[in-house]
């Protein structure tokens, strides 16, 4: 079992902060150490080796916490076990060229904290009303601060609220407060007067588990509203509904606001391709055709495909590629000056099954476009890949390694093939899920090459043909996502001590997908490693759930539903985006379309609440 941190000290000094902790002699030795530094404004994390005494933060690092009270956190963390403990204490940090006050001795305080803590809940608005009796110091004297800490009771603390109150505040309202949750509730008094310095009680703890009861929207505007109704969307067709798409992007930078939407609408046998956008204090355009909508006699986007858009990195260039009716790849671009280009076959010599995802990544620092996509090679699937090069142009379709993955087992044709690059550049990985329904994985190294594909956990079965979400969701872990041939959301990790992990569910069973469907993975938004998931359920009904913490800090929350009233295509895949860093990082996008094609978005804002 894994033992918090012992004898928690952490000391400003010149212009660095000292921070030294121990093992417990009966607890579990750590693998690694997660350092935390946060206040209301900013935070920092670092991992260290799990046999590490201590650690120095920088004076780079300690200047952005100048004039503020910054709250210490240490977990051990086991990735063999799973298991974690997290110790906390506080370090003053004094305003630039300031002498900083002394810190009193570990574990010894001269303040009283607080006493007669209790939860009263308030149902109708899914928050509670936190309060407490203030002791204050010598015999009854008010605190000159009150410090108030809340979250769920698994979240490691980093990822819990702080509040700093006046030093007469008794309560506190807090919420959303989520059904049948643990919750641990926390208050400390500190004072300046009679001592030098600030001085803290310590804090007082509240565990409190939540009653039964219905789950908030909290943050998510009022209804899913649809993206201008005029363009002609193809009708609902069993054929083409599961898995439509649409397509989002901001454009690269963030110097100008600027939402792009592509998809493919028509009728089943000739589509066109369609796009809309948005700019502040413009709303949401009428929606065109970007480029020519017939290709070639009889050739045209296939209707329901998926829409592939990125900009080229650092530039105003924008790229789509799309599959077509006959299983061509075709592209066109958009530059500020030009405008949009008519749509162009990117060679001839390999075609793909009709309507499947085109895969588009740039390679890190570099003009190296690579593209990936399915065919059928007889009964059996193949990935193909091509690539652009500024003073080289489009080369040849090449298969990506072995056609055939094992007795009979290939990529499914029209399967999505995932593409991540890693190393600066010099590392791609690809994912892909076979016929049987087992997920495989190649990957290309610079001085290597293409490896074989193989299986990850060869036991586990997805929906064949299921799109794989893969994501870096730290530097040491990769994570990927996709749902079984029963809807049960599924994740599987990788690390570099352990290699891969086999797949497990993501919140059991409870909730499950329609069997295929997309699980969409973000980072954020407000906290940096906090992941957010979003996938559709057979009745059309999207869902989200969120993971605090880098693995194995934190767990998946109750899979919620958003604003269940409004259903999409089942299976339909979500396209989520938060705005531009220094926008406003703290708003999430979401967009989907119905049976009908047309196309529903609703927004996520921190502190939204209607």
């Amino acid at each position: 079992m894994m033992l918090p941190p012992q004898k928690l000290t952490a000391v400003y000094n010149s212009g660095v902060i000292v921070i030294t902790w121990q093992v417990a002699p009966t607890s579990d030795t750590p693998t690694e150490i997660s350092v935390t530094l946060n206040n209301k404004i900013t935070g920092v994390q670092q991992l260290l080796p799990g046999n590490s005494a201590g650690a120095t933060v920088p004076g780079s690092t300690v200047s952005q916490f100048a004039g503020t009270l910054v709250s210490v956190y240490v977990t051990f963390i086991s990735t063999t076990a799973h298991d974690s403990a997290m110790a906390a204490t506080t370090v003053t940090v004094p305003a630039s060229g300031a002498t900083p006050p002394p810190q009193p001795p570990p574990g010894h305080y001269k303040v009283s904290p607080p006493v007669n803590l209790s939860v009263i809940p308030n149902p109708a608005a899914h928050s509670v009303n936190f309060q407490w009796q203030n002791q204050g110091p010598y015999s009854g004297n008010a605190y000159d601060k009150v410090l108030v800490l809340w979250g769920r009771t698994n979240d490691p603390l980093p990822y819990h609220q702080q509040f700093d109150l006046s030093g007469n505040a008794q309560q506190k309202t807090l919420g959303p407060i989520y059904p049948n949750t643990a919750y641990t509730f926390q208050v400390e008094g500190g004072v300046t007067a009679g001592i030098t310095g600030y001085t803290y009680s310590g804090w007082s703890n509240l565990p409190w588990l939540s009653p039964a009861g219905s789950v908030p929207d909290v943050g998510w505007f009022r209804s899913w509203f649809q993206i201008h109704p005029e363009a002609p969307l193809e009708p609902s067709n069993p054929r083409l509904s599961p898995g439509k798409s649409v397509t989002a992007l901001w454009r690269d930078g963030t110097s100008d606001l600027h939402l792009d939407l592509f998809l493919a609408g028509g009728i089943p046998t000739l589509g066109e391709t369609w796009s809309a956008w948005w700019q502040p204090n413009e709303a949401w355009q009428p929606w065109f055709n970007p480029g020519n909508a017939v290709w070639a006699p009889n050739v045209s986007v296939m209707p329901g495909a998926k829409v592939t858009a990125l900009w080229r990195p650092g530039s105003k260039h924008l790229d789509l590629f799309a599959t077509a009716n006959n299983g061509d790849v075709w592209s066109t671009w958009w530059e500020n000056g030009p405008g949009w280009q008519e749509w162009f076959l990117v060679h001839p010599q390999a075609r793909m099954q009709r309507g499947t995802p085109v895969t588009a990544v740039w390679r890190p620092n570099s003009n190296h476009l690579d593209l990936f996509a399915t065919g059928a090679s007889g009964p059996l699937g193949v990935v193909w890949s091509t690539w652009w090069e500024p003073d080289k142009g489009w080369q040849p379709w090449f298969t990506v390694s072995n056609a055939v993955w094992a007795n009979n087992v290939s990529v499914k044709p029209g399967a999505e093939v995932t593409a991540l690059w890693t190393g600066g550049g010099n590392h791609l990985d690809l994912f892909a899920t076979a016929n049987d329904g087992t997920a495989w994985s190649t990957w290309w190294d610079r001085n290597e090459g293409w490896q074989n594909w193989f299986a990850i956990d060869p036991a586990a079965m997805l929906e064949p043909g299921a799109p794989i979400t893969a994501l870096w969701s730290s530097a040491e872990t990769l994570e990927l996502f996709a749902t079984s041939g029963d809807g049960t959301v599924l994740s599987a990790r990788w690390d570099a001590a352990h290699a891969w992990h086999a797949w497990s569910a993501v919140m059991g069973n409870a909730v499950r997908l329609q069997p295929g469907a997309a699980v969409t993975v973000v980072r954020g938004p407000q906290l940096a490693y906090t992941l957010q998931a979003f996938g559709t359920a057979a009745d059309g009904v999207v869902w989200n759930t969120s993971r605090p913490g880098i693995y194995p800090q934190g767990s998946w929350q109750p899979l919620t539903p958003i604003h269940p009233e409004t259903t999409m295509v089942p299976g339909a895949t979500i396209a989520a985006l938060l705005q531009p860093s220094d926008s406003s990082p703290n708003h999430l996008d979401l967009f989907a379309r119905a049976s009908d094609g047309s196309v529903w978005s609703i927004w996520w804002e921190a502190g939204y609440y209607d």
